[in-house]
């Protein structure tokens, strides 16, 4: 009988250890939580998502507003200069035109301070944003707005230029 009660102290001790070493976090269903094993899922076509690149950045999912067409130039010049001291990182995608002879962007994702990220396009500007910034990010669709283009060509399919051969 003895060894009875000594084999369940036993037992009842393993039991208790086992239980404290699990981390029931590990546990969670939480999407932001898990590591991303395929990397394939940030990348759309050949540059980031924004909207994935958001996600695993802030552990959170992004309100999106988008303004075009714009003069991206401008718009880019002005991000730089009012966005300076809140810019962590810059993402480009570039493709060299032998006209100019330089590097020209086709898209740049700027990611901010306070879950901001500002995504640069050809002729258009996506701000995504948490729902406590619905007003910052409107002040900033009208700034964007003033750099409006009127004239455009529309293009079929992915042309870096306004002026087709």
């Amino acid at each position: 009988m003895y060894l009875y009660i000594v084999f369940i102290f036993l037992l009842v001790r393993l039991a208790i250890w086992v239980l404290s070493n699990i981390k029931l976090r590990a546990f969670a269903l939480n999407f932001f939580n898990r590591k991303i094993r395929n990397i394939d899922s940030l990348f759309e076509n050949n540059f980031i998502d924004s909207k994935v690149l958001f996600a695993t950045r802030f552990r959170a999912l992004a309100n999106i507003s988008l303004v075009r067409p714009i003069n991206a130039s401008e718009a880019y010049a002005m991000i730089v200069k009012n966005f300076a001291g809140e810019i962590t990182a810059v993402y480009q995608y570039n493709t060299f035109d032998h006209d100019q002879k330089k590097a020209l962007f086709n898209m740049t994702i700027f990611v901010l301070k306070n879950k901001r990220i500002i995504v640069l396009g050809y002729d258009y500007a996506e701000i995504l944003y948490t729902g406590k910034d619905y007003n910052w990010a409107n002040t900033l669709l009208s700034e964007l707005a003033n750099f409006r283009v009127t004239g455009r060509t529309k293009v079929m399919g992915f042309v870096n230029s306004e002026l087709m051969n």
